[in-house]
């Protein structure tokens, strides 16, 4: 799709919006590309991934597609657009001075050792398997997942300064739309109850007038998230063979979609 000319855009994420667990039919993207809208959705993402990942990227697929109109980066929680906040080798979000920082994952001297073996004996599946269980934290019970945590303490003027040098550096990457899209961290499971107040909810308000202040979309799926699990107690992350936290599910793939759907219905060129 990428090289087609069909008019779309392209869809930012980690883990989150890749969901490899759930059916490529029930993502974000493709839910939206079955509405029928004049855009399509084009997933780039990957575990790991970060803001500062994307801010180099944009060009670069730019350059290498045809008619992309626009990007939007999916959020889940603040997190990501912290300046500091980093994953091993991929690329930062730095202060003092503000800065973006590229830095690429490079394959290890294992891989390279190793790659030729795998392809020619299409062992690629049980290397992806390998990498996921080496990696994965695992939770026996609900009363061990994983707490989330509220927004560092950043003073508001150190939060506003930061954000304006990334959505204004966002800005200047693109000539096309953007678009943040915000997933809240609740409803979440800590300690064995159900948590529905947001610790980020004054920082998500000062991204949130910041990117409008800029020319810039955001999407707030708080009210989608909190009265889709008030109204059937359906948690948007977890699966059945997990606590309800972490990934997006089905059912959180659909509000995502949903949102989309909603914002470029009613956007005007």
């Amino acid at each position: 799709m990428l090289k087609s000319r069909i008019p779309k855009f392209i869809l930012w994420g980690d883990s989150y919006a890749d969901g490899v667990q759930v059916d490529d039919s029930l993502r974000a993207a493709n839910l939206f590309n079955a509405s029928s809208q004049r855009l399509k959705a084009f997933t780039v993402a990957n575990g790991g991934l970060s803001v500062a990942d994307y801010y180099f990227a944009i060009p670069r697929y730019e350059r290498l597609g045809n008619d992309i109109e626009g990007h939007v980066i999916l959020l889940v929680g603040l997190e990501d657009v912290l300046p500091g906040h980093q994953v091993a080798c991929h690329s930062r979000f730095l202060t003092a001075p503000l800065r973006l920082e590229e830095s690429a994952c490079l394959p290890s001297k294992l891989s390279l050792e190793y790659a030729s073996l795998v392809s020619r004996f299409r062992l690629e599946s049980l290397f992806e398997l390998y990498r996921s269980l080496a990696k994965y934290r695992f939770r026996l019970t609900a009363m061990h997942a994983e707490e989330r945590r509220p927004v560092p303490n950043l003073s508001k003027t150190e939060l506003h300064r930061s954000w304006a040098f990334l959505v204004d550096s966002f800005k200047r990457q693109t000539a096309g739309f953007l678009v943040f899209v915000y997933v809240p961290i609740v409803p979440a499971l800590e300690r064995g109850r159900i948590v529905t107040v947001n610790p980020e909810e004054e920082s998500k308000i000062l991204f949130k007038r910041i990117c409008q202040d800029s020319g810039v979309g955001f999407i707030d799926l708080s009210q989608a998230f909190k009265k889709a699990y008030a109204e059937g107690e359906h948690m948007p992350r977890g699966f059945f063979n997990a606590p309800p936290t972490g990934h997006l599910n089905a059912d959180g793939q659909r509000l995502v979609a949903a949102s989309l759907i909603e914002y470029f219905s009613g956007r005007t060129r």
